[in-house]
């Protein structure tokens, strides 16, 4: 998943990066009609169970959940 992650939240200077899900089990889009990049408003991790990981993203264009295993955020 590319992002524009924020690296100085004083400044608002964001860089663009690369979120990798490693072992991915699912990935499900709950989002309507939108115009432009859907922007992460907020994320929460709802179970860790065998050893994954399920984490909702909510957006301003809806809602993303996924499984996996670990996550790894890169410089791209």
């Amino acid at each position: 998943m590319e992002v524009d992650y924020p690296t100085d939240w004083e400044n608002n200077v964001f860089e663009p990066r690369t979120i990798v899900f490693s072992d991915p089990l699912g990935y499900h889009i709950d989002e309507g009609p939108f115009a432009g990049n859907p922007t992460i408003l907020d994320a929460t991790i709802e179970e860790a169970t065998d050893g994954y990981h399920k984490i909702v993203l909510e957006t301003n264009a809806g809602r993303r959940s996924l499984r996996f295993r670990n996550i790894e955020i890169r410089k791209t």
